[in-house]
């Protein structure tokens, strides 16, 4: 199998040429392959230093174009740009938080990079929802 973070580091590689501002929040953070998460997040190392944390199933099985690979990881950096990660503890909520949160995010990708299955904007028309508005 190949090494998990070899991967993550071309696709960072990737977003610093393709997209500075998103690569430059990137680069600094803490990447750390586990199984405790079931696919990729992000939140706050014991250090208060922001980590990366990617299960190397989901990268190897589910992300399997480079193209889902950079919308996944663009997607993490997102929810870090826009203070998600921070925000998170105002609500009691937390599982419609983190919907409302990817709704949020996942609006800034292209859509040929988001895998099947994501939330979108679009599922929740009948709630007349405003594009490019943050959670809160």
């Amino acid at each position: 199998m190949p090494n998990t973070l070899d991967e993550v580091s071309k696709t960072t590689i990737r977003l610093i040429l393709d997209e500075p501002f998103y690569g430059h929040f990137f680069t600094g953070i803490i990447k750390e392959v586990t199984e405790r998460i079931p696919t990729l997040a992000v939140g706050l190392a014991e250090t208060q230093m922001t980590k990366l944390y990617v299960n190397e199933r989901f990268w190897q099985d589910v992300l399997v174009t480079p193209e889902y690979r950079y919308g996944v990881i663009k997607h993490e950096i997102l929810h870090i740009v826009l203070k998600h990660i921070l925000m998170v503890k105002k609500y009691d909520h937390k599982d419609i938080f983190n919907i409302a949160a990817d709704i949020v995010v996942n609006q800034y990708i292209e859509p040929h990079q988001l895998i099947e299955g994501v939330v979108l904007l679009s599922q929740f028309d009948d709630l007349n929802l405003e594009t490019n508005r943050e959670v809160g």
